[in-house]
């Protein structure tokens, strides 16, 4: 039970919808001016040609206000979004009879999803040891969870679990916080953010002889982590 190196022992307001913003930030086909309309050829040319002009920049100045409020509505309108909301996701994940490095994992709630898991150094390459991440290889994507403080403190305290004497068996477990590796989503979990409270249980019988060490062996192992977290997707 080397769970890491077990065998030893040791170890915000109130915004327009997206729709109302559209409505009332809708270009016209044409925009009204003030002013005169100038008469070409008239004797008066010489004097609406200013009211003329004016009436121009008076109608850029108009669709320029126009434009740009509607670009400031869009912006607190977008900056209003709402990030996504934290749910519940409880994971389990199982190693039945082994100390490698291969386990079970099934996950209800926000998650809903299963498959194989195994653990994995920060760099991708398989760890023995368990002591660095859970990579969660699940139907629909995946993702890693930090399992180093949750390893530590399995092996800051397994080596002083006593055996049952008369049936030389052994329980003992754990409970540290467990987050999920930044940007390690694929699939339908790319994105998640969270962090999990996770439990790490380990139940063992093991062969009898003449005293209770893993000399001889065990019969039966169970390495059982199971906890639950808010997750966003």
């Amino acid at each position: 039970m080397s769970w890491p190196g077990v065998l030893t022992r040791i170890m915000g307001g109130l915004s327009p919808s997206p729709q109302r913003v559209s409505a009332r930030c809708r270009m016209p086909v044409t925009i009204r001016s003030v002013g005169v309309v100038a008469r070409h050829g008239s004797s008066s040319d010489t004097k609406e040609e200013p009211v003329r002009k004016l009436k121009i920049a008076v109608t850029a100045i108009i669709a320029a206000a126009v434009a740009v409020g509607c670009a400031s509505v869009a912006s607190r309108t977008a900056a209003a979004a709402p990030t996504a909301h934290a749910e519940t996701t409880r994971i389990v994940v199982w190693s039945v009879n082994s100390d490698g490095p291969d386990f079970r994992v099934i996950a209800t709630g926000a998650v809903g999803d299963f498959g194989p898991a195994v653990a994995v150094h920060p760099n991708g390459t398989v760890d023995p040891e368990h002591a660095s991440e859970l990579e969660l290889d699940l139907a629909r994507g995946s993702f890693r969870v930090s399992i180093a403080k949750l390893a530590s403190e399995f092996r800051s305290v397994v080596g002083s679990w006593p055996y049952d004497r008369g049936t030389c068996s052994i329980h003992g477990a754990v409970t540290a916080t467990a987050p999920i590796v930044a940007g390690s989503g694929t699939g339908a979990y790319r994105g998640i953010a969270g962090t999990f409270r996770l439990t790490v249980s380990l139940d063992e019988d093991w062969i009898m002889g003449p005293a209770c060490t893993e000399a001889t062996g065990f019969r039966a192992q169970l390495l059982l982590i199971e906890g639950s977290g808010p997750v966003r997707l």
